[in-house]
């Protein structure tokens, strides 16, 4: 009697990606053949700027560690690299043990970095496994050609060879090479690659072509060109891009990181005075041009705006949003204050009602409008609710911190209000509050503000809460193909943006061994099914699960070509279409480990192991602090780190009693204070586990952790830095203020970061205690 084998998967962590490609379009490169510089590149146009020098010559590869560091490898110099994506400035972090030529770079979603070397005189094209704080190289494979492109897709890296045009896929935890095919489109030579965060594979090659690639079968299409002579290209997975035109300047349309403030030139629009900027949810831009009163498209290739028609109406510094129905809104600071709703067809609008208020940005957030009341009559600037039935404008709160004079507003899917002034201010508000923390800085001159369907940092999820997979390994232990099996999932796609009528959306859910189904369509009650398989996906709550019957789990899982140890890590994506157009894409990663062979008890059936996740959520439920002399300061931390303490925990099970964790506090915005509390080791296990400090921290008062409840309790004396204590200076005399948090954890060598902001606040401008 055949007997089966259940996989049960209780995932806590998510791997989070991007509903739409378009959101995620910058790219660095360093033009080692020409100035060696840095440079921001958008994937859409190809147009580029210069960030700054490297300060080095032979910048040849470039890989984004999953924190969000940017790392390069010198050839001259044979060393490591930390990049500043505002300056470009490089900075040694080590030198490398053993030389490399040309090399290829990669860090993978574990971040362990990977680095390869062409062959020279005896010695054979390798690729290594590196420390990146040591420069330490281990060699794992030698390669078949001289390699030059590497890029990670989560523990998997894809490769070309520099002398051919082939393309290669590398399994680094069974140290396997697979040769995919070869690259379709012409390509110039050294291409380096890089995966965006929704799983496309990015090339440029020194000859400036931008192509997407086919992972699975290696096609190459080139969609732009850019600059010329570079032979290193990383994409970072946190982004959150916007658009903007320089309308008090040279009337571009420019492309806009919002964490860094990078700002790329895409090409002038032939407007004079676009002021106001939206997008549609099917990616179309429009904008208002307040000077001839007129509605636009925008080239996001080239920059040139196409007229629509005439308003019919006088709109003066208009705020401009087009909501998730696709009706177009106008708030303006004309006599009138009014809000008007624009045809987006042709251009014609008109008046709704009286805000109350002049207003300078408008953003909507579903169906619902937010506004700028702008500082006149009324001695400081508001955040406005707007009432789309009769206009009327109702003040949230005050701005705080800033009043984003003349300034444009919009937000991502998760409901984030962003701002940008035209001083240059970037900023982040509070929809329920009005309350705006400055984030970073960008070019002077910009009055509108829109942000990609889809876009935003980290805006959406797949948490897996349990996944199980039923298949017969009869024929697979006797060394033939695994019969066919089920699939159940549950899972949460946490923000995702969905249209009203779900009957117009198709689903697919893959893993990289191919699709469980595609494309079947939902009902209006979000329903889905085929012969084979059936599911539901809740709009309020974002939760889908499913059940898929007769697959050949062993393709899809790959485990036909495994060992039987070691881990496996499964990818698995989920689109959700309305036609051609992508609406929500989403992944996150299945690991599983085999710790012997297969690891079957008496029933036959075993419950892998799991990796914890790499971005994890965090609670702040205490904070205060108090200033002493100079920089130091006391500070004192209560957080879950996820519900139920499931972050720890999975890094608890992970790591056996007596291992040690690496534990980094950071605090603050731009300038961050560091503290590192290295040596905690692990007592107990599961939900036993607790972390005991081994030796002294400077400034460490006290700390305890509780696996069982996800608790972590931090207090410092007398701490000296600088995070603190600049981001209360940048509070200037605000009475409240919106503090940055990060946990990051490194047991059994792998990575857990969890962000989290909390609100400090304090009784007067001169106090020095906040809570």
């Amino acid at each position: 009697m055949p007997f089966r084998l259940s996989f049960l998967a209780i995932l806590l962590g998510s791997s989070a990606a991007p509903v739409l490609a378009q959101s995620r379009g910058f790219a660095y490169v360093v033009d080692e053949e020409e100035t060696d510089h840095l440079f921001a590149v958008d994937l859409t146009s190809g147009a580029a700027t210069d960030l700054g020098a490297v300060g080095f010559g032979g910048v040849e590869a470039l890989a984004f560690h999953p924190d969000g560091r940017l790392f390069g490898i010198d050839e001259d110099s044979q060393q490591v690299l930390h990049l500043d994506l505002r300056t470009g400035e490089g900075n040694a972090v080590s030198v490398l043990s053993v030389g490399v030529e040309d090399p290829g770079f990669a860090i993978d979603a574990l971040g362990r970095a990977w680095v390869s070397s062409e062959g020279s005189g005896e010695g054979s094209p390798t690729l290594f496994a590196l420390t990146l704080e040591t420069g330490a190289q281990e060699a794992v494979l030698e390669l078949p050609a001289d390699f030059h492109g590497l890029a990670a897709l989560g523990a998997t890296l894809y490769a070309t060879g520099s002398d051919d045009d082939a393309f290669f896929r590398i399994d680094t935890q069974r140290r396997q090479l697979v040769r995919v095919g070869d690259l379709v489109d012409p390509v110039g030579g050294q291409p380096s690659l890089d995966f965006a965060s929704d799983g496309q594979l990015w090339m440029i090659d020194d000859g400036g072509g931008v192509h997407r690639l086919d992972p699975v079968t290696g096609a190459a299409t080139e969609v732009a060109t850019t600059i010329t002579g570079c032979d290193a290209m990383a994409i970072p997975l946190r982004q959150v891009c916007a658009y903007s035109v320089r309308s008090d300047g040279d009337g571009q349309l420019y492309r806009i990181d919002l964490l860094t403030g990078t700002a790329i030139a895409i090409g002038a629009t032939g407007f004079p005075s676009l002021e106001g900027l939206a997008f549609h949810p099917d990616g179309r831009l429009f904008g208002v041009d307040d000077q001839q009163q007129q509605l636009v498209t925008i080239d996001l290739r080239t920059g040139a705006a196409t007229l629509v028609g005439a308003l019919g109406l006088n709109s003066l510094n208009p705020g401009f949003a087009i909501d998730d129905n696709g009706v177009g809104w106008i708030v303006n600071d004309n006599p009138t204050n009014s809000l008007m709703r624009v045809e987006l067809t042709t251009g014609a609008a008109t008046t709704v009602g009286n805000v109350g208020r002049d207003c300078n940005g408008l953003a909507a957030i579903g169906t619902s409008l937010f506004a700028i009341g702008d500082v006149g009559v009324v001695p400081q600037a508001d955040l406005l609710s707007v009432n789309s039935t009769t206009g009327a404008g109702t003040v949230i709160g005050p701005l705080l911190n800033d009043t984003l004079d003349e300034g444009g507003l919009d937000a991502t899917p998760d409901g984030v209000l962003w701002g940008l002034d035209d001083l240059g201010s970037i900023a982040v508000l509070s929809a329920a509050t009005g309350e705006v923390v400055v984030i970073a800085q960008t070019i002077n001159g910009c009055e509108g503000l829109a942000i990609p369907p889809g876009c935003g940092a980290d805006e959406l999820s797949l948490q897996v809460t349990s996944a199980s997979f039923d298949l017969d390994w009869t024929l697979l232990l006797e060394g033939g193909d695994p019969s066919l099996g089920s699939f159940q999932m549950k899972g949460v796609l946490s923000r995702a943006a969905l249209p009203a009528d779900l009957s117009t959306l198709q689903i697919t859910v893959r893993t990289r061994g191919g699709a469980i189904f595609s494309e079947l369509s939902l009902d209006e009650k979000g329903a889905f099914r085929s012969g084979t398989s059936s599911g539901k996906l809740d709009p309020k709550k974002g939760a889908l699960s499913f059940t898929a019957r007769d697959l050949n789990i062993g393709n899809l899982l790959e485990l036909e070509n495994a060992d039987h140890a070691g881990t496996i890590l499964v990818p698995l994506d989920v689109q959700i279409l309305q036609g051609s157009t992508v609406v929500v894409a989403a992944s996150a990663l299945l690991p599983f480990a085999f710790e012997s062979e297969l690891n079957l008890d008496a029933s036959g059936s075993f419950a892998p192991k799991l990796a914890p996740s790499y971005t994890g959520a965090a609670i702040a439920s205490s904070v205060s602090a108090k200033q002493g002399d100079g920089d130091a300061f006391d500070l004192k931390l209560k957080a879950t780190l996820l519900p139920d303490g499931a972050g720890f925990l999975l890094a608890a099970e992970r790591a056996a009693e007596g291992s040690e964790a690496v534990v980094t506090l950071r605090v603050g915005g731009a300038a961050p204070l560091e503290v590192p509390l290295e040596a905690l080791q692990i007592t107990g296990e599961g939900t036993k586990a607790k972390w005991k400090l081994i030796g002294i921290v400077p400034g460490l008062k006290s700390l305890s952790y509780s696996a069982a409840k996800g608790s972590l309790s931090v207090s410092f004396e007398d701490l000296a830095g600088t995070g603190f204590p600049l981001a209360v200076t940048d509070a200037g005399p605000a009475l409240e203020h919106l503090l940055e948090i990060e946990v990051l954890v490194a047991t059994a060598g792998l990575p857990q970061r969890f962000q989290m902001f909390h609100l400090l606040k304090r009784s007067t401008p001169e106090s020095t205690t906040w809570k």
